[in-house]
């Protein structure tokens, strides 16, 4: 068989080693040089290690490749680490994949090689499968679907051996990668977008995939931990892509978690300490720049009163501080990167991987990238990795503090935080909701109890219990307690956890003061709150279900028969505030009772602030009926009028329902049907029953206004 001649080997030598012409003389050294390859490819075989091999041995005696002699050590390349300690011996079908690089030709072994060349080549294609079989059965493979052993794979019944040969790859360059997702923060009545899967190489650059990747993941999956490993040449670097499914044809890919005996989100998540952040201002030569200079950045980021460094230095009680990074050509922490190419069109992927490669060289722990309007960033304000260390802003909100927060919280590897009957991000007292000031002056609020056991910031001041074992009766404190050193360790809680092996959902119950940093809190200030997940694990949003005052309770099925009792006994909202409560679950109480020795001062009516807030106009809870254009009859809530309000709220229904979405008049609208609270179904009937005390929540004024209107009407509308 002769696939190259000796010309073809002089010139492929040539290229690499001589530079001069080819004429007998170097056909003849060709020649040499080939079988002095051959006799030093045997040592260096038996020294790398093998993961899969798809051998014929008839071809494996006929064929070595240049690769195993010339080729240099591990080195890095531009998007990641390359990986030679695997040797892939294989057949593929498939030749329009150009699988070996210039420099990899195939050379035929000379047909006078001698005897004990052949014998010693045919001993190495046996010790190879043998090595290969062990490293196999002591490692993933490529390719979870794989089942069995190398020699399974050779049998006669396998469909391997029955694949037609085109060529003979002797090994690939793999790279790898860290499986992360990309959260986007959308402005105020825009399209929520769903999170991106994507592959972050070692130097920060990021990837997509062709088609979905999941078929790949093993069940131990776990987001910035996985790790996607495939050859270079399935990389797309024009387009930022991984060629997955090429890999999945050619069955050429296949993840592995390093640190799984780790704790995965406190390992990936960094929550305390000082970090250095690179602030990196991108910019082009047409004149495509953000709207900041570094001094409003700097003052935007680190060192202003309405600085998200300030604020994330507060809610973290100290303990999460972010500093300017430093390193060449950057000043107090910020870099700005001219680049080559016209930023107009392109997405924030490709402006941040083109700034993540210019400032590749700059130590540092935390980077955000802001690029100017006309990047791409797919109707977002800003995305974060999660978990991850690296935020992208579109120049029109890189100044606003809550956009930062809430992607800095991303990184950290929080999720959304929504609410039970609305959306993801709908929980106005946490900056992992999307109810923020979206403006530079800001608003200063924290993060929800469950984000804030997540981070771990106020852990001496957690509290777990089952209440089904052992009910609780004690005092609860807002965050500020804790910073200002009004309470001590042992003394009271500042975030409780409910949990128990009978029951799938995980509670927190917190006091929300409305002071400190949580001063601006748009919503439930001085209030106790209770919110739900469904684990342990962090690895969800977290969904807000119930404010409560002194005197109320929540209540709700446990395991089994029980009930769960959540009971405020009383709220003082003087410094540094508490509220002391009661949690039980079914007759097991303990023989505690909210009595009046537990009664603190008084809470304060609200403030005119809050009453506009509470009180005035609301949007309907619930769905609302009404016929579409062509007659057909829907329900759907206000926030489905909120996506495209210019068109949906011509509907009378829909403007009705929905006053505040809509901007319509606000008329009192009861909910004639019944309405779900806290997966309970209510009705105004209900509702008039206890209305002094039911009319204070939003859920039943919303669907009840002029059952509840009567105790406003000095204050709001009439009904």
């Amino acid at each position: 068989m002769n696939s190259i001649n000796n010309r073809e080997k002089c010139a492929s030598l040539k290229k690499r080693d001589t530079g001069l012409p080819c004429n007998d003389e170097h056909e003849s050294m060709a020649s040499s040089k080939t079988t002095s390859a051959a006799e030093k490819n045997a040592k260096r075989k038996l020294k790398r290690k093998t993961s899969d091999f798809l051998v014929d041995e008839e071809l494996t005696n006929e064929y070595v490749s240049t690769d195993l002699i010339s080729r240099s050590p591990p080195k890095v390349s531009r998007i990641g680490r390359m990986r030679r300690d695997w040797v892939k011996v294989a057949k593929y079908k498939d030749s329009n994949l150009d699988l070996i690089s210039s420099d990899e030709e195939m050379v035929e072994l000379d047909d006078h090689a001698s005897y004990m060349q052949r014998i010693l080549l045919l001993s190495m294609s046996v010790l190879l499968i043998v090595m290969s079989s062990f490293v196999y059965n002591h490692s993933r493979g490529f390719g979870k679907h794989k089942q069995g052993s190398v020699q399974d794979a050779m049998s006669p019944d396998s469909k391997t051996s029955e694949r037609d040969l085109s060529y003979v790859v002797l090994e690939e360059d793999l790279i790898e990668c860290t499986a992360i997702e990309m959260e986007a923060l959308v402005p105020p009545g825009a399209t929520d977008l769903d999170p991106i899967l994507l592959c972050e190489f070692e130097d920060g650059e990021v990837y997509s995939f062709d088609v979905d990747p999941s078929p790949i993941f093993q069940s131990d999956f776990v987001l910035g931990q996985t790790m996607i490993v495939l050859p270079e040449t399935l990389v797309d670097k024009d387009k930022s892509q991984l060629l997955i499914s090429k890999a999945m044809d050619l069955q050429m890919v296949y993840t592995y978690n390093p640190n799984e005996n780790e704790s995965v989100r406190r390992s990936l998540s960094i929550v305390e300490g000082k970090y250095d952040v690179l602030v990196i201002r991108m910019v082009d030569k047409f004149s495509n720049a953000p709207k900041q200079n570094e001094a409003k950045l700097l003052s935007d980021i680190f060192g202003g009163e309405k600085s998200v460094g300030k604020q994330l230095n507060e809610c973290s009680n100290s303990k999460l501080q972010i500093i300017p990074a430093e390193g060449d050509n950057v000043v107090n922490g910020i870099l700005t990167i001219e680049a080559s190419i016209n930023l107009a069109g392109t997405n924030f992927r490709e402006c941040g991987n083109y700034a993540m490669t210019a400032a590749k060289n700059i130590e540092r722990h935390y980077t955000m990238i802001v690029c100017p309007d006309e990047v791409d960033f797919n109707g977002a304000a800003a995305y974060a990795e999660r978990p991850g260390k690296i935020s992208y802003y579109k120049s029109s909100y890189a100044s606003y503090k809550f956009v930062h927060l809430h992607e800095m919280a991303h990184n950290l590897g929080g999720f959304h935080s929504g609410t039970l009957l609305g959306g993801s991000y709908d929980d106005y007292t946490c900056a992992l909701g999307n109810k923020g000031a979206w403006n530079e002056s800001g608003a200063a609020f924290c993060f929800n109890g469950v984000k804030t056991w997540q981070f771990g910031w106020y852990s001496d001041y957690h509290r777990e219990i089952d209440p089904s074992e052992h009910p609780h009766k004690g005092d609860l404190y807002g965050i500020n307690a804790a910073i200002d050193n009004a309470i001590q360790k042992g003394n009271g809680d500042v975030d409780i956890r409910i949990s128990s092996a009978k029951v799938d959902e995980v509670l927190y119950v917190t006091f929300l003061r409305k002071t400190g940093p949580n001063r601006d809190v748009p919503k439930y200030g001085n209030s106790v709150l209770v919110r739900r997940t469904l684990s342990k694990a962090f690895d969800m949003s977290s969904e807000f279900i119930t404010s409560l005052q002194s005197g109320e309770k929540y209540e709700r099925d446990w395991h089994g028969s029980e009930k769960l009792i959540i009971e405020v006994c009383s709220i003082d909202v003087g410094p540094p505030g508490r509220a002391n409560i009661l949690i039980y679950a079914g007759d097991n109480d303990g023989g505690m009772r909210c009595d009046n020795n537990d009664q603190l001062d008084p809470v304060p009516p609200p403030t005119s602030n809050d009453q506009v807030s509470e009180i005035k106009c609301q949007d309907t809870v619930g769905k609302i009926k009404f016929a579409n254009k062509s007659g057909k009859v829907l329900q759907k809530p206000c926030t489905w009028a909120a996506v495209k309000a210019n068109q949906r709220c011509k509907f009378a229904e829909i403007a009705a329902g929905c006053p505040v979405t809509c901007g319509a008049d606000c008329q009192c609208i009861q909910t004639l049907e019944s309405f779900k609270v806290n997966a309970m179904q209510r009705t105004c009937h209900f509702v008039e029953k206890n209305k002094s005390l039911r009319c204070k929540k939003r859920v039943f004024y919303a669907n009840c206004p002029k059952t509840c209107t009567p105790m406003f009407q000095t204050k709001t509308i009439s009904c």
